[in-house]
């Protein structure tokens, strides 16, 4: 007796009558992880989609619907996407995989392009992985933007700066520095001076300085190291010595306006903290610090009307 045919021969039959074209429409829309529209078909095959697209509808092997004012396609059953993949060989996937990743990208796909490169391009996939996870980072997506960068930084080590700041945001100090200091190739000094931050929040200040001396030698983030030294310094109970150094940027004089109140000189404090709340209004974190450090200032001084126009928020407005 001859065995029943099964549903996947039908399909199988039916998809091997069709004309190429229409047999590579098909193959996209199996590697695509989502509904596309007939343009973005037309850009990956190079050839206009529309009139293939009807006639696949009228043999019923796509599907169309509105999404967001757009007509998107797909295959009328998702479970015949095995059976087309198993017949697309490796050199015909590469190119529509590569063409339908870009498009993807394009449109700010991103995940779903990284995914797609990844499996037919390790550089591509990681290119757009890191794409991809410095737009999560920007939505505050820190897991899914950590995740992603550790996919991106096995082919590409310069990822590292990015994701050793994920990790930190995460609070995940430790993973941070370990991914910075990692790095065999790549900006050096500004690895180190990343690095250094983490390492004051973990209580490693001795560790923190070397690597600032590594930073220091960048003239590029000498202002920086700077910042993050008169930080080291306070933080490792030398308050006179932060005294001593330059006011080169708005984060240093921060620090200096506190080793001022440590050192009993709340006026100087008060002062050095208005003058960089006024300079840093287009940096809103820093702003809001100095403010709050201004009113923290004035209490010591017993500034009480101060104090509480700070509070109030009036230098706001």
């Amino acid at each position: 007796l001859e065995r029943p045919v099964a549903a996947v021969d039908f399909f199988a039959r039916r998809v091997e009558r069709l004309a190429d074209a229409h047999r590579e429409l098909l193959m996209v829309l199996a590697l695509a992880p989502e509904a596309l529209t007939a343009e973005s078909l037309t850009k990956v095959l190079g050839a206009d989609a529309a009139p293939m697209l009807d006639a696949l509808l009228r043999e019923r092997l796509v599907t169309v619907r509105v999404a967001d004012g757009r007509s998107v396609w797909r295959l009328a059953r998702e479970g015949e996407k095995p059976s087309l993949l198993a017949a697309l060989t490796d050199d015909a996937r590469r190119p529509l995989a590569l063409k339908l990743g870009q498009e993807l990208e394009a449109h700010g796909r991103l995940v779903a392009a990284a995914e797609l490169l990844f499996s037919v391009s390790e550089a591509d996939g990681a290119s757009v992985a890191a794409k991809a996870a410095e737009a999560l980072a920007a939505r505050g997506a820190l897991e899914e933007a950590s995740a992603w960068y550790a996919r991106a930084a096995a082919v590409l080590p310069s990822v590292a700066l990015a994701w050793g700041r994920v990790l930190a945001w995460l609070g995940d100090y430790r993973g941070a520095v370990r991914r910075l200091l990692s790095v065999r190739e790549g900006p050096r000094a500004a690895l180190a001076l990343e690095a250094s931050r983490h390492l004051l929040k973990l209580g490693r200040p001795r560790l923190a300085e070397l690597l600032l001396d590594v930073a220091k030698r960048d003239a590029a983030l000498k202002v920086e190291a700077e910042a993050v030294y008169a930080e080291l310094l306070l933080a490792t109970g030398r308050a006179a010595e932060v005294l001593t150094l330059s006011e080169s940027s708005l984060a240093l004089r921060q620090t200096k306006g506190k080793a001022l109140l440590i050192s009993g000189e709340p006026a100087k404090a008060q002062e050095l903290f208005a003058r960089n709340a006024d300079e840093a209004s287009d940096d809103v974190r820093l702003h809001a610090a100095a403010r709050l450090n201004e009113g923290v200032a004035a209490y010591k001084r017993g500034d009480r009307e101060r104090v509480h126009e700070r509070e109030r928020g009036e230098e706001f407005y």
